[in-house]
């Protein structure tokens, strides 16, 4: 299930029964057999132990390795000793898939989990992935784990920590999720401002030393943290088309097919193309100078601003905006290459996607796939992916409003 919204239709997925057959049918073509090794890993589907070790022989690359893994966890006391051994594994990934597994799973699970955490030295993913199994078997025990650590925890395990508590915000964690603002501007510290006015209303920021003052005046008042009713506070964050920029590593993915050029349906005077310029320009001088951002288009092709994300400086800041009022909009449609190039960025943290039109071009074209693959991307890393739909057809619309509901971020359809 999606962490922040409830998916709604639009496109459809194909179901379990279409998918199974396809793992045991020897006539079919491998990579028909592999997408729907890796879609039913996606649905959580269980599958008979000997038709997934049947498909072992077959996994000739690191994506279909991962998904077999993730099968194998749901198999059962049968591959107890099999998981055991990925745990091991030279990839991450599929050591974060194995002790997901395993501690959600097994009995004696949770030791493994535990003991996952205490090992600050393991790959970050192997730790997302044991306090995420946590959650999944005890939510409110592994809250109670959050809370202990949140202070000492950094990068995607304490933004996997912050989700864990997002999913059921207590006044409980208010005093937590202040000491966690003095950290200073991070992304983290943006997400726990967010939960922060969420739980009292209050609009400050995350200023640590304002929410302090504000707690400890409701604590010597003996009064429930909440901001008064009449209370008019407006803040003003940073935006681009009205998505809200949690992160100091952004990448912009920005639709550049032929299809933007196309004049928008509530402002004839002004293409699509023309009004991603507008907004980017606006955008631009209110960036944080602590910041390093990039810039990504696709059409049938894939071209960045920089090869890797850059600190934004007047410099970097003016090249941006000649990047894209100098773009020539032309081609198909490569959602998915696009959001996987920024994906390859060094310290990404937050991607906003804008796109006009049905994915049409690229390693994978259909929706499902795409949902499929990027899950498998981005399972362990907790990038947040907020997206704008411009007058997209339905599925489309419906696609990003997934991926973004899937992946910790914000969704606006515009016209």
């Amino acid at each position: 299930m999606p962490r922040h919204a409830v998916p709604r239709s639009g496109f459809s997925m194909p179901s379990e029964q279409e998918f199974l057959p396809l793992l045991a049918d020897r006539e079919a073509e491998m990579s028909e057999r592999i997408d729907a090794l890796k879609a039913l890993a996606y649905l959580g589907v269980k599958i008979n132990y000997s038709a997934l070790k049947a498909m072992k022989r077959n996994l000739h690359d690191d994506a279909a390795l991962i998904s077999y893994v993730r099968c194998l966890s749901l198999c059962g006391e049968v591959a107890r000793e099999p998981l055991q051994k990925y745990i091991k594994h030279r990839l991450p990934a599929v050591r974060a898939e194995a002790i997901y597994g395993f501690a959600r799973y097994f009995e004696g699970g949770r030791d493994v989990a535990h003991a996952t955490l205490s090992e600050r030295k393991l790959h970050a993913w192997q730790r997302v992935a044991a306090i995420r199994a946590l959650a999944d078997v005890d939510l409110s025990l592994a809250q109670v784990e959050v809370m202990r650590r949140l202070g000492s925890e950094s990068g995607e395990v304490l933004l996997e920590c912050l989700e864990i508590l997002r999913r059921d915000l207590s006044d409980d964690y208010i005093p937590v999720l202040i000491e966690l603002l003095k950290k200073g501007r991070s992304r983290a510290t943006a997400e726990a401002s967010a939960m922060l006015q969420q739980i009292t209303g209050y609009k400050i920021g995350n200023d640590y030393r304002s929410w302090h003052i504000a707690y400890l005046r409701h604590r010597v008042a003996h009064t429930s943290m909440r901001a008064p009713e009449e209370s008019t506070t407006q803040l003003r964050t940073v935006a681009y088309m009205g998505i809200p920029i949690f992160s100091d590593n952004i990448c912009f993915v920005l639709d550049s097919s032929s299809s933007m050029t196309e004049r928008m349906y509530e402002m004839r005077r002004m293409t699509r193309a023309a009004k991603v310029i507008e907004e980017f320009d606006k955008m631009l001088p209110i960036l944080p100078s602590t910041s390093r951002f990039n810039v990504v288009f696709f059409e049938s092709l894939i071209h960045e601003m920089y090869e890797q994300l850059t600190l934004v400086t007047p410099e970097s800041k003016e090249y941006a905006s000649v990047f894209v009022s100098t773009n020539n909009f032309s081609g198909g449609t490569n959602l998915f290459g696009g959001i996987v190039r920024s994906f390859e960025f060094s310290g990404i943290e937050e991607v906003i996607v804008l796109s006009d039109g049905d994915p049409s071009v690229g390693d994978y074209t259909k929706p499902w796939q795409i949902m499929v693959e990027l899950d498998r991307l981005n399972r362990w890393r907790n990038i947040r992916i907020s997206s704008i739909s411009f007058s997209a057809p339905r599925a489309a619309e419906s696609l990003m409003y997934l991926i973004s509901a899937y992946n910790a971020g914000h969704f606006r359809d515009i016209d």
